[in-house]
C-alpha cells in the first residue's frame, strides 16, 4: 500500500496537471495528499497573480470527482516547497519533470531527519500542439488553451 504526496499551484488546471494527478493516483492506492499552495506562497514565486486558493481548490475537487479520485484524495494547503512531504506516513511523491529537483531536496531532508526516502514518480511534460510544454503561464498569455491547442 502506497501513500503519495504531491503539490502544486494548479492555477489553471490543464492537461499537464491531469497527467501529474493521474500518475499520483496510479501509485497511491492508499491515498494521495495534494498540497495546494496558499495564495501568499503561490504569488510570492511568480511575476503574475494566481487565482484565489478557494477557486483553485474548487477546480481541483471537480477534477477529482470527475476522475473518481475523491475518496482517495486529501487537499492540504502548503506554504513552503516541502509542505507535508517531510511527514513520515508518505511512501512516495509524484512530481513533474520541472519539479523533480524538489523531490530530490525533500529526500535529502528526509534522510537528514532519519526518515525513509520517498519513491519518486515523475510525470513527463505534456506537450501542446506546438511541441512546447503546456503551462499555466502560456494559457494565461493566450498562446494555448488548457488542452494545449493553439488559442483562437
Amino acid at each position: 500500500m502506497t501513500r503519495v504526496a504531491m503539490g502544486g499551484t494548479f492555477d489553471v488546471l490543464h492537461r499537464g496537471h491531469h497527467a501529474l494527478l493521474d500518475t499520483a493516483f496510479e501509485h497511491g492506492d492508499e491515498g494521495v495528499a495534494i498540497g495546494l499552495t496558499t495564495d501568499e506562497f503561490a504569488n510570492a514565486r511568480r511575476m503574475r497573480t494566481v487565482r484565489p486558493y478557494v477557486e483553485r481548490a474548487e477546480a481541483l475537487h471537480a477534477f477529482l470527482r470527475a476522475r473518481g479520485y475523491s475518496e482517495r484524495a486529501t487537499i492540504i494547503p502548503i506554504a513552503d516547497p516541502y509542505g507535508f512531504a517531510l511527514e513520515p506516513q508518505y511512501d512516495a511523491i509524484a512530481v513533474t519533470t520541472e519539479t523533480a529537483t524538489t523531490a530530490n531536496l525533500i529526500n535529502g531532508e528526509r534522510a537528514a531527519r532519519g526518515l525513509p526516502l520517498l519513491a519518486v514518480f515523475v510525470s513527463p511534460y505534456v506537450l501542446a500542439d506546438d511541441g512546447e510544454p503546456i503551462k499555466a503561464t502560456r494559457i494565461r498569455l493566450g498562446e494555448i488553451d488548457a488542452d494545449g491547442r493553439a488559442a483562437p
